[in-house]
């Protein structure tokens, strides 16, 4: 199968760790997945926002406050290290759209111990972010997509995430909701868990892409459609097999509505 997906999009996925502390002292530590995306060249760093606020989807967790973010892995090459994202010093770049569920970090500063800033090989271009337009003509139901990523079944001994797969579910073209307004989601066949929250998902290549000169009309290159946020549950509060992720299109609107 020629899918537009190769080893280089798995180290798209960077391990996140944010860190979290209530008035009073308690700490609570959540873990999950980013990456990074290039806009009008500028790397912006994108997850969920509830990975980063721990208050946006728990009403007990209000009165918590992130107090460290920390990320690990292959920045550059081969090597997996860890940084440090200071949090006074980067501002989050939000949805207009409340319900929508990611954050982005324009030019993030992340320190190291041995370098003030890392080399980053492994960005989403952005020839690659599917639009607005992209949705409405070339992406479609039943379009395979992979989502790679830091569930609990990652490589724990070199440190790799490991990519998942499904289809979408409902019609990209418009928004999906399951019992309530959701915000620009889109529904997919795809067994996300803990740890998967913040992977970038891709649509693969449709089609074979044709020579210099020629034009396929069912080609399609592979596209980064959107950033996974979590699953829904069945009746007995298992797995439905449905998890939904938040479009790059409207990734896309938050950074260019902040620049």
């Amino acid at each position: 199968m020629l899918h537009g997906i190769n080893n280089r999009f798995l180290y798209a996925a960077i391990l996140i760790e944010c860190d979290f502390r209530d008035d009073i002292g308690k700490e609570k530590r959540i873990t999950g997945t980013a990456f990074f995306v290039v806009v009008a060249d500028q790397i912006y760093l994108v997850t969920n926002r509830h990975v980063m606020d721990l208050g946006f989807t728990s009403e007990k967790y209000r009165k918590f406050s992130l107090v460290r973010v920390s990320l690990w892995g292959r920045f550059s090459g081969d090597t997996f290290q860890g940084c440090e994202l200071p949090v006074t010093s980067n501002k989050m770049i939000l949805s207009k759209n409340e319900l929508n569920d990611f954050v982005c970090v324009r030019s993030p500063r992340l320190i190291t111990a041995n370098t003030p800033q890392l080399k980053l090989d492994y960005t989403i271009s952005e020839e690659m972010i599917a639009t607005k337009e992209d949705f409405e003509r070339d992406i479609t139901v039943c379009d395979f997509v992979a989502f790679p990523g830091y569930p609990e079944w990652y490589d724990e001994v070199e440190k790799r995430p490991i990519f998942r797969g499904g289809t979408i579910a409902s019609d990209p073209r418009f928004n999906y909701s399951y019992k309530r307004n959701m915000g620009d989601c889109v529904a997919y066949e795809a067994f996300s868990f803990d740890g998967s929250s913040g992977s970038p998902v891709f649509a693969l290549q449709k089609g074979i892409k044709p020579g210099s000169g020629i034009r396929f009309l069912d080609y399609r290159p592979g596209r980064f459609v959107g950033i996974n946020a979590g699953h829904l549950p069945s009746a007995s509060a298992s797995h439905s097999g449905i998890s939904y992720f938040f479009k790059s299109s409207a990734i896309l609107s938050a950074i260019q509505d902040a620049t």
